[in-house]
């Protein structure tokens, strides 16, 4: 077997990206479905409203959490499969030498497709549960009473076997377009491509470790989105729900926060794991050129905490827009004027808050990074 269950370890964010999504996207879809499915010729003006009102934001939040978090899975799993081949070539180059082919190799690596097949299940059984009080909550007056929890079979399709089957395809694709080299390549360890490789342009430092700082940060792009994309979940989800208490219940502004928090920290300690572990060479290499181990933490570390304020910044712009665009298109709808003010409060301490987590996280690896056993890892 290739891949075994504790390789899949970091890939977790992946199930819980998938989980999220789900979750959030059946609950306002299962209303959504039921609302359409009401008699409205009776209703009166307030009850059109708040229909209306309902419908709107419930397709508003399928549509934005669908497309953000589906995008955010895709280049998650690639990443993970990606950062697996790497790490595995010499054991897959072996497979090859002995005459496996590349369909046979690629259909080990379906497993990772079946993380999103788990997540979207649990969130799609999760939701179900929730469901209940999701629905209590979004008609608290009861204004509209003939509103009822129905089941609705097409979800089951749309928002788990047909993404589990998309991103199985994914998988198994990526994989044969990674395994396109040459078998020696692979039994070395060498990295082929036929990509012409762009000089990055850096400033002129004054010295070589602030140039070495830069280098590790760029050297994987993938990773600064995931960072960028976890300060990004937190910020924004955080500030929503604080935002949104004059407009939202607090049934709804809970299940934000707890999202929001799952799913940001689990992908930036993630993504720290796997800063740690790629560069465990790398720091190495400069502990025997003489660095401390404080000066490799930063080096390696440091670089991150700037792009995690800057994920944090574009999350705090984002979610402020998004409830503006949200209100602006229900007040047209409804031909009522609703206010938003931007609440610095909320902002403030969701970024205090950030700011402590992140350095737990920080220090929590630097500590990992002086650990590590120089004499050990050359000689591997």
């Amino acid at each position: 077997m290739i891949v075994q269950l504790k390789d899949l370890r970091k890939a977790i964010a992946v199930v819980i990206v998938s989980y999220c999504a789900v979750f959030i996207t059946t609950l306002f879809s299962n209303l959504y479905l039921d609302l359409k499915g009401l008699d409205i010729t009776g209703f009166n003006i307030i009850q059109k409203k708040f229909y209306d009102a309902q419908l709107i934001v419930s397709k508003f939040v399928v549509i934005i959490t669908g497309t953000v978090l589906s995008i955010s899975a895709a280049v998650m799993l690639m990443f993970y499969i990606k950062q697996f081949i790497d790490d595995s070539k010499h054991k897959i180059g072996i497979l090859k030498a002995q005459g496996y082919s590349n369909n046979f190799i690629a259909s080990k690596f379906s497993i990772f497709g079946i993380l999103v097949f788990l997540g979207s299940l649990l969130g799609y059984g999760s939701s179900h549960l929730f469901m209940p009080k999701f629905y209590e909550s979004r008609n608290t007056d009861n204004i509209l009473s003939e509103l009822t929890i129905n089941f609705h079979p097409q979800l089951l399709l749309i928002m788990v076997i047909l993404p589990s089957l998309l991103f199985l395809v994914i998988s198994i694709v990526y994989v044969l377009f990674n395994l396109n080299v040459p078998t020696i390549n692979l039994l070395k360890q060498i990295n082929s491509t036929n990509k012409k490789i762009r000089k990055r342009r850096f400033r002129q430092y004054k010295n070589f470790f602030k140039e070495l700082r830069a280098t590790v940060l760029f050297s994987n792009k993938t990773l600064l989105f995931f960072v960028i994309f976890a300060a990004l979940s937190f910020s924004s989800m955080i500030q929503m729900a604080f935002g949104m208490r004059d407009f939202v219940d607090g049934t709804i502004r809970i299940m934000m926060m707890v999202i929001g928090v799952i799913l940001s920290l689990s992908i930036l300690l993630i993504s720290l794991e796997v800063i740690a572990n790629s560069n465990i060479k790398n720091i190495s290499i400069l502990n025997i050129m003489g660095y401390s181990k404080n000066e490799c933490s930063s080096i390696i570390l440091s670089g991150y905490r700037v792009v995690a304020y800057i994920g944090f910044a574009i999350g705090t712009v984002y979610q402020y827009f998004l409830i503006k665009t949200l209100l602006t298109v229900l007040s047209k709808k409804l031909d009522s004027e609703t206010t938003y003010s931007f609440d610095l409060i909320s902002v403030i301490g969701s970024f205090i808050a950030f700011v402590l987590i992140y350095e737990i996280f920080i220090l929590y690896y630097s500590n990992r990074i002086k650990d590590i056993n120089v004499k050990k890892v050359m000689m591997d």
